[in-house]
């Protein structure tokens, strides 16, 4: 959700920030700003996660995006678009912070050691969200206009908060002692 999300932005802002004569200086200044602040905010996310659940905090970051995604259509100065796109890093952390915990979560529930493994399938699926949607949403883009592209991946994030919150950790997993051990 989140690689979608954010893969819809960036190929399509900046070429609306061109349109609106926003230097390509400016654009890459409003990403590396919002970029400085989604790290600034990691210790603000991992406060949260130790407070609620993996899957409320993944949920108020998609709330969180899908309300700010819309708001990148209304504005056309570069200083709103900062603040905006900001925000959707903000949510962004919210939504990728507590997911890649959770992976070692769930690798030490199974009771293995495969960390890096997991973490390389989780990269290598997020690469795919983000290649694939950067393609999908310039072709949404032509179709329903950037404001109708981010609506669409609002909608899509809304829809999968219910599921977000319904999915349930699984089980721990107790190691069997060997032998020698239970001896």
């Amino acid at each position: 959700m989140a690689a979608f999300a954010v893969g819809v932005i960036e190929p399509l802002l900046p070429i609306r920030l061109a349109r609106d004569g926003v230097t390509p200086k400016a654009t890459g200044l409003i990403f590396t700003v919002s970029a400085l602040v989604y790290g600034l905010s990691a210790p603000v996310v991992g406060r949260l996660s130790n407070r609620l659940s993996i899957n409320k905090v993944i949920a108020i970051g998609a709330l969180a995006m899908a309300s700010t995604l819309p708001l990148l259509a209304a504005f056309r100065q570069a200083s709103l678009i900062c603040v905006t796109v900001t925000l959707v890093y903000v949510s962004l952390a919210f939504m990728l912070n507590p997911a890649s915990a959770e992976l070692g979560n769930v690798v030490d529930r199974a009771g293995m050691s495969y960390y890096s493994a997991a973490y390389a399938v989780y990269n290598i699926v997020y690469s795919i969200g983000m290649l694939g949607t950067a393609a999908l949403a310039t072709t949404a883009a032509r179709w329903l206009g950037f404001l109708g592209a981010l609506l669409c991946v609002s909608a899509v994030l809304l829809l999968a908060i219910p599921l977000v919150l319904s999915a349930k950790p699984s089980p721990v997993a107790v190691p069997k002692a060997s032998e020698s051990e239970a001896y």
